[in-house]
């Protein structure tokens, strides 16, 4: 009998000893929405592999014998919170591990735009972090190295103004957006100005690509004062004016000025002291009182925009360009209302008169008819403004002339402007163009 029990007690304890164990410490691991990884230990007495029950876990290394470290990774969550499981199979024995990583934080953070301070060829950089799909809609004249993504990223933004608006006119709106419907709003505003003595000139580009002030210039440079008496020859600087038809008035308040310029005779506008036939020609394209990079418009500046100019001395008729920007072909010339839809913004400044040297200088009196001009706010201004250029046209023994870009309001052309000849002490209202 004691035999037989040994027997039995020998067979439990060799059962005992061959049972198949597997445990894993510990049994949960919570992660952040990024991918990470943290390790645990594995211990069990036969070979044990490791199963994930979703594809965001790793397991390495996923098989094993005895007591030994795993690292458990997870990838970057980009959405809702998520769990898995992770099976350790030790032969007939399993342990679990229970594997969470929480929800992605929606929306955007260090959200920041900075660019340039140009109006030419802008670009501008986005950056923002997210854990996010997202997506940028925005206005065409807007372009982005990358529309779309996931995650955080720095982008490159472009965008240019639109032909013929000014600073402040030309707003690009651009939304970022993810999947949560979490947006961000940019509102671009490029810069559209030039400053010139302290004032922030608008400056818009033409459809011809051009860049042109679009407002006549009120810059006085040093040395120069500027006079009410148009009579007056040694100012070279003229207030600008209102008229009936028959008295003018010079007008100081700053909103005029602003809005019609001064008028500058020639001297002033090239800020020479000398313009005869010796050099006359040499200020073809001369910057002028204009800022640096800009220059005083050529008669081919304002060629191409209205396309009809008095001949010069060369040739032998009138040049007519039908393809310039806003040639009108019922006037055969420019049209002020072109001019002013494609956002040149003519005004009319009027015209410090003077036929010859010998002369008397006065202010243009001649006031706009209701009935000669499309633009009813014309109506009542003055009828006839020179804006200067610096081309030369020819020099006699009582007047030295040169091209001017010239208003016409009669009822057969409505607000038409064109080249004439204008004598070199006239005062003019001036633009500056930008160089090539």
């Amino acid at each position: 009998m004691k035999k037989v029990l040994f027997i039995a007690s020998a067979a439990l304890l060799l059962a005992s000893c061959n049972k198949d164990e597997v445990s894993v410490n510990p049994t949960t691991l919570s992660f952040e929405e990024f991918a990470a990884t943290q390790q645990v230990s594995v211990d069990a007495n036969v070979p044990w592999t490791a199963t994930s029950s979703s594809e965001f876990v790793t397991v390495s290394p996923s098989s094993g014998t005895g007591i030994m470290p795993v690292s458990i990774s997870v990838t970057d969550n980009y959405g809702d919170a998520r769990t898995a499981q992770v099976t350790f199979t030790a032969g007939d024995a399993t342990a679990t591990l229970e594997v969470s990583q929480n929800a992605v934080v929606p929306g955007f953070t260090a959200f920041k735009h900075e660019y340039t301070e140009s109006y030419e060829g802008l670009v501008g950089t986005v950056v923002f972090t997210t854990r996010q799909t997202w997506s940028i809609e925005s206005d065409p004249e807007v372009t982005f190295s990358q529309t779309s993504g996931t995650g955080g990223t720095d982008i490159t933004v472009t965008y240019t103004t639109v032909p013929g608006k000014p600073d402040g006119e030309s707003v690009y709106h651009v939304t970022f957006k993810t999947p949560n419907e979490a947006r961000e709003e940019l509102f671009i505003v490029p810069k559209a100005c030039e400053t010139l003595g302290g004032y922030d000139y608008p400056v818009a580009k033409m459809p011809d690509g051009s860049w042109w002030f679009v407002e006549p210039l009120h810059y006085i440079p040093s040395g120069y004062t500027v006079s009410d008496n148009p009579a007056d020859n040694n100012s070279h600087i003229w207030y600008p004016y209102t008229t009936d038809g028959t008295t003018t008035t010079a007008k100081k308040d700053e909103a005029t000025i602003n809005k019609n310029g001064y008028l500058y005779d020639m001297y002033a506008v090239l800020n020479v002291s000398k313009i005869d036939g010796s050099n006359a020609a040499s200020f073809e394209g001369a910057q002028g009182i204009c800022p640096e990079g800009w220059h005083v418009p050529t008669r081919a500046d304002y060629l191409a925009l209205c396309g009809n100019s008095n001949k010069s001395t060369t040739e032998s008729t009138a040049p007519v360009d039908e393809n310039a920007v806003f040639f009108d072909k019922n006037m055969n010339s420019g049209s002020i209302a072109k001019f002013n839809a494609g956002g040149w913004n003519f005004v009319a400044s009027g015209n410090r008169q003077k036929t010859g040297f010998t002369a008397t200088g006065i202010y243009a009196k001649n006031a706009v008819a209701a009935a000669n001009t499309e633009i009813a706010s014309f109506a009542g201004q003055p009828a006839l403004t020179y804006v200067a250029t610096s081309t030369y046209y020819k020099e006699n023994s009582t007047n030295l002339q040169f091209f001017a870009l010239m208003s016409t309001f009669t009822t057969s052309y409505k607000g038409k402007l064109s080249l004439a000849y204008m004598h070199c002490e006239n005062g003019a209202q001036l633009r500056c163009v930008k160089n090539k």
